[in-house]
């Protein structure tokens, strides 16, 4: 899978809620590596593309590089399209957890788990 597609995130918001919570507001455009490798006939963000923009932005509020270790827990609920006006929230926990949702236009999860990282 191309993570490359990161690079193509536009963020529009990056808002710290609490200490442990922040709300990110994106969109990954129809053009993004993410998207070229998975069902070309019906174009959506594959689960690693999703993980890999958790690891990121993980990586960008902690100002270091991480690495994800573990997925402990996922969920994909609904579809990630191009285009589509998203919003992920990360939760972080003791331990160098965090949890992610991620919701769509319509404020519906998409997707959300619990991931280990390491830093």
């Amino acid at each position: 899978m191309n993570t490359n597609g990161y690079q193509s995130v536009q963020f529009f918001a990056k808002n710290k809620r609490s200490d442990t919570q922040w709300d990110i507001s994106f969109l990954v455009p129809a053009g993004s590596a993410y998207f070229k490798e998975h069902f070309e006939s019906f174009r959506l963000l594959p689960a690693v593309g999703e993980i890999d923009i958790v690891a990121r932005c993980i990586a960008e509020i902690l100002k270091q590089p991480v690495g994800i270790t573990a997925i402990k827990k996922t969920k994909f609920v609904k579809p990630i399209f191009p285009d589509a006006r998203m919003r992920l929230v990360l939760d972080f926990c003791p331990d160098e957890k965090a949890r992610f949702t991620f919701y769509n236009e319509a404020e519906e999860k998409a997707s959300y788990g619990l991931v280990q990282y390491s830093v």
